[in-house]
């Protein structure tokens, strides 16, 4: 999984290790959301940017992950109530 995440990032930028809203897209699609429902992956883009710096690392990529695929009901829905309304 990091191989493909780098593989994104160094898409984006030759020496970078995150990827940005472009890329989050790419992978969202591989998971099954489709360009119909680019509010949501921006919101989700929102999310997993725990920084807020605009681009996502590995390390907050798998933990958006983890949270979304094995978190409680309520972690889940605490994600999706912190999706902000309008992308950054």
């Amino acid at each position: 999984m990091q191989e493909h995440f780098m593989r994104l990032a160094h898409h984006r930028s030759a020496n970078s290790s995150t990827i940005g809203p472009e890329q989050f897209m790419e992978v969202m699609q591989l998971c099954g959301l489709d360009s119909q429902q680019e509010k949501l992956v921006k919101q989700l883009f929102g999310v997993f940017d725990r920084n807020g710096n605009g681009t996502i690392d590995f390390r907050e990529f798998m933990t958006g992950l983890s949270t979304l695929m094995r978190g409680t009901l309520a972690e889940r829905l605490q994600c999706m109530v912190a999706a902000p309304s309008t992308p950054r």
